[in-house]
């Protein structure tokens, strides 16, 4: 019973990926990163009943695999060593009745109750993620228009970057291709505009000069509608 249980809890393993992903695209990955787990499991299971001579070479195949796919996938930290913990935790735990395939099941399990709770925030908010974005995205163009001339202002400039590119992807890359008009339209417009008023308090900086008042003021009063939203939705 309490093999079992250690087992399902591998799958809620699952719950560590996503948080910043928007809900369709995170119910995919997460969906993805379940059976991942549960298939590591299994094999690191099944590769332990064949001696340690096998386990050996499986492990360092399942962190060649992982590295690989978790890199090509971008999954995000804590990335691929999560299943190369699961793989070698299996290889040294007693198999439940019904062998590996039982045990990868009751992965699976755990996986599944993982992304349910995972995905609750979509019933109240399910733009949650992306207004999340635009306002880190907006606090972070604003820090950087309030640390121009100052010695922190290169490492404001670099963090805002960092924070633009990462709500430009919870914005593009991570939706459909072909996504519905709507909220969704609204926060990319003003994180389009964000990336505009960094370049202009850029330019602005590298001339030594602090940003002009009026990039000051919109830049502040940018996210605002976000918050709105978050607050109607």
């Amino acid at each position: 019973m309490c093999a079992a249980g250690m087992l399902a809890a591998t799958g809620g393993f699952t719950a560590l990926y996503g948080s910043d992903r928007p809900y369709l695209n995170r119910a995919r990955e997460l969906a993805l990163i379940a059976l991942a787990f549960a298939a590591a499991v299994g094999i690191g299971m099944a590769a332990a009943a064949l001696g340690w001579i096998v386990v050996v070479p499986v492990v360092a195949v399942m962190a060649m695999v992982v590295t690989w796919m978790g890199n090509a996938f971008q999954i995000g930290p804590p990335g691929a060593y999560m299943f190369l913990l699961a793989c070698a935790a299996a290889s040294g735990m007693p198999a439940p009745e019904g062998g590996p395939l039982a045990a990868a099941l009751l992965v699976l399990c755990g996986g599944a109750f993982a992304w349910c709770v995972h995905m609750l925030g979509a019933l109240s908010d399910a733009r949650g993620p992306e207004k999340s974005a635009v306002l880190r995205a907006g606090d972070a163009v604003a820090a950087f228009v309030a640390a121009a001339g100052t010695p922190g202002q290169d490492r404001a400039r670099h963090a805002a970057a960092r924070t633009l590119h990462a709500t430009w992807n919870t914005l593009v890359s991570y939706q459909p291709k072909r996504a519905a008009p709507g909220r969704l339209t609204a926060l990319r417009a003003v994180n389009r505009r964000m990336h505009l008023l960094f370049a202009d308090a850029m330019a602005a900086a590298a001339r030594g000069k602090a940003p002009p008042a009026a990039i000051t003021e919109e830049v502040r009063g940018l996210p605002t509608p976000a918050r709105h939203q978050r607050r109607q939705a």
